[in-house]
Formats: structure tokens, C-alpha cells, sequence
């Protein structure tokens, strides 16, 4: 029974997911820039001289 309940559970997910329900909660801020897939390095702006 319980093996019935989680194969339900995963194939409710998977429903959701192809329906297009689960959203990415991540904001452009926590996206890193990227050139053919390599991460660039972070702007010096904002940082105090040393």
C-alpha cells in the first residue's frame, strides 16, 4: 500500500511538472552571467578599494 501511495505521489509530480506548475523561485539576481556556458567572474562595482 504503501509503495502504491508513493508511486501516486511521483506520478502527481511528474503530471505537475509536464502541465508546467513547478516554477523556478530564483530572481535574476542569483543568475551568474554566462558565455557558452562559462561563468564570468562578478563585477568589481560596489567593492571598497583596499
Amino acid at each position: 500500500m504503501a509503495l502504491l501511495v508513493l508511486f501516486l505521489f511521483l506520478l502527481l509530480l511528474a503530471a505537475a511538472g509536464v502541465v508546467g506548475l513547478p516554477a523556478d523561485s530564483r530572481d535574476g539576481a542569483d543568475w551568474t552571467a554566462t558565455v557558452d556556458g562559462w561563468r564570468q567572474p562578478r563585477s568589481d562595482r560596489g567593492r571598497l578599494p583596499m
